[in-house]
């Protein structure tokens, strides 16, 4: 990530970057897709997904005095599965939640709900402007 913010392609345009964290993992919803598939086991886990959007939380930290803007979405759909199951007591063991179920397909990508927290994270952060756009006839050309 450090290496496509210093090179010198994106330094020339001067954009505003977004780094947006990974969303969490619902370990045994996504197991069940993977046995499904034919995988002996789950492909990815929980720890090592937060450990990965921990660093992109660092990295932003780092380039906090330039357009590097960060989008926590891992946090955000932790919280916003605490507001779908608030009795949701978590555990170091593997256990499924019915919170990202609901914000999570397949254990791992989102649904609907879940692309609604990361709009949700992310329009106020592209500018006010699109926050008024009409979702069934959005402006042409953005600002």
């Amino acid at each position: 990530m450090k290496t496509i913010l210093n090179h010198p392609s994106i330094a020339a345009h001067n954009p505003t970057i977004f780094l947006v964290t990974p969303p969490p993992v619902n370990e045994t919803h996504l197991e069940e897709q993977d046995l499904e598939k034919g995988y002996g086991a789950v492909t990815r886990h929980p720890e090592v997904t937060q450990k990965y959007a921990e660093v992109v939380c660092e990295i932003a930290a780092e380039y906090e005095d330039t357009k590097v803007i960060l989008v926590d979405l891992w946090k955000a759909l932790m919280l916003a599965r605490l507001k779908l199951t608030p009795n949701y007591e978590g555990t170091s063991e593997k256990r499924d939640d019915e919170g990202l179920r609901k914000l999570l397909v397949d254990g791992l990508h989102l649904t609907g709900a879940g692309y609604k927290v990361f709009s949700d994270e992310v329009i106020p952060l592209v500018g006010r402007e699109w926050a008024d756009e009409p979702l069934n006839k959005p402006a042409l050309a953005f600002p």
